[in-house]
């Protein structure tokens, strides 16, 4: 059964304010507050009154484009990854994806052409003004965050080499009170996600503590969300969002979604200045299409995607179930070989380091050891062991410092076994005593069964001899 999303609020912050300009005390304001809410959450809602505005046009332009029918959706097809029509297998989504949308043509010529070839100028006016206005809120948060990472000369260059890909998405209502798995959980692969949804609840975002938060929607608020790409170009410096979608009810649930992602041919790296022998590089260099080339030839076709069309990830941190016609370890060994001796997937909720030579499963074991020898403090683990009581399930803190100190002195020691070796000696005689005892009760039964069978066989033979001499 899915869970429910506790009443926990996502941080709001006012992008409405004309005088937002850098340099300037609302600015520096605005970017203390997305700062603490991307370090907190990976993600924030963005208030914006200009969004209130194009909210009926947009949702009325979203019905009315998935209102057409099957066939003419399927004509938006497109020759890049992961762009055109998508049908979700569950027939709980389906989506469109617009390359480019920041260039107002994409949007008339490729999508708008293609299903009215008589022409639909409102639909494509209100998604061009949506996309503009979604760029500019994008432009901004991102010069936010390279200023407070002290990465300000970057500006240009990251928002020149940007695409930008505006996707439509509509969940059917399932027609069941009981919440429903619409998107399963995921991080974007893009860089920044400025997503608007309709009234209906359903989008969730787990909180550090691994519980989930619901995200209730607003008419005049975007809910901005860290990417992989952006975590592994700032070196791991924030987190991306973690989050799902889960509707129910009868109503369906739309939103629109801006993905800020890297263009082909331009390097996601993280720059010089953010690794140094503290902070050494996380992640290999890679070209964010060419990786999307890679997902659909290399691990589709041996794996079963979570998101096939939807939300394909980053090299670093990739989902799909191991399955499929090809081996775990090959899926596995076909994605190192192309991405190095490390790199991270996720399994569930989890991310997990596959370590493929044994180079780098010696450093993880020397020179990093105080990082791997933590466990992971989740919910699970809190609640079935006293809040992480017991030793096993406790993370690296002084609770267990302390407690591995007491086990190693008082049961482990060299001392202690030898005090308590008595005690041992004394058990083991008990077991075997009882286990002679057991062996001689179980040779008594056994000889009473034997006598009880050869009694039945006897009984049986004389019946058999007088049917035989009746006859």
């Amino acid at each position: 059964m899915v869970s429910l999303g506790t009443a926990a609020k996502l941080p709001v912050i006012d992008f409405s304010n004309q005088n937002l300009k850098p340099g300037t005390s609302e600015w520096d304001s605005a970017k203390h507050q997305v700062q603490q809410a991307l370090e907190e959450y990976g993600c924030f809602r963005a208030s914006s009154d200009q969004v209130v505005e194009l909210r009926e046009a947009v949702f009325g332009a979203m019905e009315e484009v998935f209102d057409l029918p099957l066939e003419t959706k399927k004509l938006y097809v497109s020759d890049k990854p992961f762009r055109g029509y998508f049908g979700h297998p569950s027939k709980l989504l389906e989506s469109m994806m617009i390359d480019e949308a920041q260039i107002a043509e994409n949007i008339e010529q490729r999508l708008t052409t293609t299903l009215w070839p008589q022409g639909n100028t409102s639909f494509s006016k209100t998604l061009v003004s949506f996309t503009e206005l979604s760029t500019r809120l994008e432009k901004t948060i991102r010069r936010m965050i390279l200023e407070i990472f002290g990465m300000d000369k970057y500006v240009d260059e990251h928002i020149d080499s940007t695409n930008y890909l505006l996707k439509l998405m509509k969940y059917k209502a399932p027609q069941t009170s009981e919440p429903t798995v619409g998107a399963v959980a995921h991080n974007d692969m893009n860089t920044l996600t400025i997503l608007y949804q309709n009234e209906v609840d359903g989008l969730q975002v787990q909180s550090k503590a691994g519980e989930w938060i619901d995200v209730e929607p607003s008419p005049d608020s975007f809910v901005v969300m860290v990417g992989e790409s952006l975590y592994i170009w700032l070196n791991g410096g924030l987190s991306p969002a973690y989050h799902r979608v889960v509707v129910k009810g009868n109503k369906a649930r739309y939103s629109a979604g801006l993905f800020s992602a890297s263009r082909g041919g331009y390097r996601v790296k993280a720059p010089e200045e953010l690794v140094d022998d503290k902070n050494p590089m996380l992640f290999k260099p890679f070209d964010y299409e060419e990786f999307l080339g890679f997902y659909l030839t290399q691990v589709a076709p041996g794996a079963v995607p979570v998101h096939h069309i939807q939300h394909p990830c980053c090299p670093f941190v990739l989902r799909y179930r191991l399955g499929g016609q090809q081996l775990t370890h090959k899926t596995l060994g076909a994605m190192a070989d192309k991405h190095g001796p490390v790199f991270s997937i996720r399994l569930g909720s989890n991310k997990v380091l596959v370590v493929s030579s044994w180079e780098m499963a010696k450093e993880c074991f020397t020179v990093h050891d105080k990082v791997f020898s933590t466990r992971p403090n989740t919910v699970a683990s809190r609640l079935l062991t006293y809040d992480s009581a017991m030793f096993g399930f406790a993370p690296y803190e002084p609770y267990w410092r302390e407690m591995r100190k007491i086990a190693t002195v008082e049961l482990l020691s060299s001392n202690r076994i030898v005090k308590t070796r008595g005690y041992e000696e004394l058990e083991y005689l008990v077991m075997v005593k009882y286990l002679q005892e057991e062996m001689k009760s179980l040779q008594e039964n056994l000889q009473e069964v034997k006598k009880h069978l050869q009694g039945k066989i006897k009984s049986l033979q004389e019946k058999l001899q007088e049917e035989t001499n009746l006859q």
